[in-house]
């Protein structure tokens, strides 16, 4: 008895021994920052920058759509009187004309440039150029030349994405995008209305993220962010001085804090991740 007592403790002390070499799993959620490709180009880097977008967009919806759901429930004739329901809906960074930049390339030349951008040109001619690491669509017609370009880095991993509308008048710049890789794990997007700076951990989960939007106002193209990386950090999300914010969200903690205006008066909803952390789960 005292010998099989025995076997079955060493057989235990195996067992423990094995399981303390294994690393513990880690949970794929779909607030993770994936991505597939991490080539030195503008096609890998818009995709990267597709990523750390949809990862805020996941995070601050399903957290705010699960608090909403919730909220209906236990008032389900009234929850829109609910001073914590929220009105307002989540989606960042809607670029005039950026989507156009999806086939931009080294690769990409003159005619497949009027094959791919035909309809959108209805009838008015295409120019494509590719340049070092520049590239430049323009649809001409009498008048107005319309100009959208990326130029992009590839030993600091961003870009800059600039429309602009050129008359007989001058130029104006109807849309612009910059996207930085600040560190390993750190990222900067600003655009005219909005800004963020996202952190994530090791493993690809949001670590800490600030974002916001402007009611009035607007950032400056001449303040891009793509050669002046170095310093950014997560109080320039609000720095701008001329502008009136409509909202400003930040993740802490595991801790969702949402400020809007949608209402008319500013209001600060907090969300805890924890209370809906299996949304997530994929």
């Amino acid at each position: 008895m005292k010998r099989c007592f025995a076997i079955i403790i060493l057989l235990c002390i195996f067992f423990m021994a094995g399981c303390a070499d294994k690393k513990p799993a880690i949970i794929i959620t779909s607030n993770m920052l994936t991505y597939d490709n991490d080539e030195k180009s503008f096609s890998a880097l818009r995709g990267r920058y597709e990523a750390v977008k949809d990862v805020i967009k996941t995070e601050v919806n399903t957290l705010e759509y699960a608090q909403n759901r919730k909220i209906v429930f236990e008032n389900p004739d009234d929850y829109f009187l609910n001073e914590d329901y929220i009105l307002s809906t989540f989606d960042p960074f809607n670029i005039d004309g950026f989507t156009l930049t999806e086939h931009f390339s080294e690769s990409l030349d003159q005619s497949m440039a009027e094959t791919y951008y035909s309809d959108f040109a209805a009838g008015k001619t295409i120019q494509y150029t590719a340049e070092d690491d520049t590239y430049c669509l323009k649809i001409v017609s009498e008048g107005l030349n319309d100009v959208y370009t990326v130029e992009y880095s590839k030993s600091s991993d961003s870009f800059t994405y600039r429309h602009t509308a050129v008359t007989s008048s001058g130029e104006a710049v109807s849309g612009f995008l910059d996207f930085c890789r600040l560190s390993e794990n750190v990222y900067a997007i600003q655009s005219a209305v909005n800004r963020c700076y996202i952190q994530f951990d090791s493993e690809g989960h949001i670590d800490y993220f600030r974002f916001s939007e402007i009611k009035d106002g607007e950032n400056s193209v001449e303040d891009s962010i793509f050669d002046t990386a170095s310093v950014i950090g997560k109080n320039w999300v609000t720095n701008n001085k001329s502008a009136t914010y409509s909202g400003i969200i930040e993740f802490k903690d595991k801790v969702l804090v949402h400020s809007d205006s949608s209402t008319g008066t500013l209001k600060e909803i907090t969300i805890n991740e924890e209370d809906y952390a299996s949304e997530f789960y994929i």
